[in-house]
């Protein structure tokens, strides 16, 4: 609320569908939640909710379609995000998309509001690559138009503002603010049978398992189960060979039951309770390149989890107050026998594993959407009142 006591309305737009344990979807349900939940009027338009129901009548959801969208859908849509600005105008409206699909909105909805903000996830074209071709070039003028035109950027993680500041200079330093992603508040169920949860998914009590998650149509990840995949045998050989026990590779996420199964690796689909996930494994593995993303969430599930992590330094960027080898171990993903020796060492050194989780499950609990809903708050108001 501002000084005089009537609360904001937050207009929250995301051009894609809402679910949870989806990365970016993840994060616009969360803070739109938790907005709700301090008595902010929320609208959330979105392309698809796919969340079971709203349980807080301070937030309406507006999607364009449950089944196959259509520019009509996306007419309508564009209709009644404007027309519900209109009747009471938004005084922030905060687009969680790219930048091209930002500015389109941005035409519609930009008199219905008092100010507006773009998020930007990511970055829109891969690390290093300067934008040679044609839609790489339109992008980037994209995003130099959005960072002029809203008058205010976030980015969840200091690595896309240094991309950003590269490109565009002196105009993201002037409006630019970094708001971490988060976990919400989490404790894995102490009554459930590990047993059982293995033999659900094929896996043996007898194995050492590794586990990899995350939405396997978002590029990043997907790379990161290929390259599982790939070194899995060699890995899973050589660690029998030294400790006399199996070693499997599980791979859960959206998108995962697609990838070849063999006895070193193991994918089992998208897993509806996060408990049933991280009851599974002995280790959870973070196999990340360098990639165009910011802070990772399911690195901060990880951290939660109450599981040893093991990590490419991609996967932990972002997360500055996790350090190697009192939070987790760290491995070079270009070194393969890096991961085995992080592998064995957990393996032979328990005491280890125990203290790296309890370790990173205390900082973790830093991690929370009501702490990042408070920065967009301040955000928020900072912007309300520079106004006045």
């Amino acid at each position: 609320m501002l000084s005089g006591g009537i609360p904001l309305h937050i207009a929250i737009i995301y051009s894609s569908d809402i679910r949870s344990g989806i990365g970016s979807s993840e994060r616009v349900y969360e803070v739109a939640k938790e907005l709700s939940n301090r008595n902010f009027q929320v609208t959330l338009g979105v392309a698809r909710f796919l969340e079971k129901s709203v349980k807080n009548q301070n937030l309406t959801v507006i999607t364009m379609s449950s089944g196959r969208i259509t520019i009509f859908h996306v007419l309508i849509w564009l209709a009644k995000m404007t027309i519900r600005g209109l009747i009471r105008r938004y005084d922030i409206v905060q687009m969680e998309a790219s930048s091209t699909k930002s500015l389109a909105v941005f035409i519609f909805l930009r008199l219905s509001c008092k100010r507006s903000i773009i998020v930007f996830h990511d970055k829109e074209f891969p690390e290093n690559d300067s934008p040679k071709n044609l839609v790489g070039r339109l992008r980037l003028v994209a995003q130099r138009i959005a960072i002029a035109l809203f008058d205010a950027s976030v980015t969840p993680g200091l690595s896309v503002e240094k991309f950003l500041k590269k490109q565009h200079g002196a105009a993201v330093n002037k409006k630019f603010f970094v708001i971490p992603s988060a976990v919400p508040k989490f404790k894995i169920r102490q009554n459930i049978d590990s047993l059982e949860v293995r033999r659900k998914y094929g896996l043996a009590q007898s194995t050492f398992i590794a586990v990899f998650f995350g939405t396997l149509t978002f590029e990043p990840n997907y790379e990161a189960a290929l390259y599982l995949h790939k070194v899995s045998h060699y890995l899973s050989n050589e660690f029998e060979k030294i400790t006399g026990v199996r070693l499997v590779f599980a791979v859960a996420g959206l998108g995962s039951e697609k990838l070849p199964r063999t006895e070193h690796f193991v994918p089992i689909g998208f897993v509806e309770e996060l408990d049933e996930l991280l009851t599974l494994p002995d280790v959870i593995v973070l196999p990340h390149f360098p990639s165009y993303t910011g802070t990772h969430i399911k690195t901060l599930y990880s951290f939660l989890s109450g599981k040893p992590v093991i990590a490419s330094e991609d996967a932990v960027k972002d997360v500055g107050c996790f350090a190697p080898k009192k939070h987790f171990l760290l491995f070079d993903i270009a070194e393969p026998n890096t991961l085995l020796n992080a592998l064995l060492e957990l393996y032979f050194n328990r005491p280890l594993g125990r203290n790296l989780a309890l370790n990173a499950y205390i900082e973790s609990q830093k991690f929370t959407w009501a702490h990042a809903t408070s920065l967009y708050v301040k955000l928020y108001r900072m912007l309300l009142t520079s106004r006045q």
